[in-house]
């Protein structure tokens, strides 16, 4: 809830600053939100993924850039349930 708090102030606070600009359009609105929606993702993701990596010693996985692990799940919902749907291990589709 938090997270989508901070998700929702990001897009506003940029919004409100184009708007403040005299740069109020939609195009320029929902380009904006879309840039600051994408870098809360990011943040969240590395909630999970590289920053426990990182307290583990596990420098070499985290995050899916060139030269680590290529670990990945992909996961859909099922009833409100997620499903492991494919998994990726070391970069190679194993499920």
């Amino acid at each position: 809830m938090a997270h989508d708090a901070h998700m929702a102030a990001a897009g506003v606070t940029t919004v409100l600053d184009a708007v403040s600009a005299g740069e109020f359009s939609a195009k320029r609105m929902r380009r904006e939100i879309f840039a600051a929606t994408l870098e809360a993702l990011a943040q969240a993701l590395a909630t999970v993924t590289a920053n426990p990596a990182r307290a583990l010693g596990l420098f070499d996985r985290g995050e899916l850039v060139h030269g680590k692990r290529a670990d990945l799940l992909r996961v859909r919902m099922v009833d409100d349930v997620p499903v492991v749907v494919a998994v990726w291990r070391q970069g190679r589709k194993v499920m």
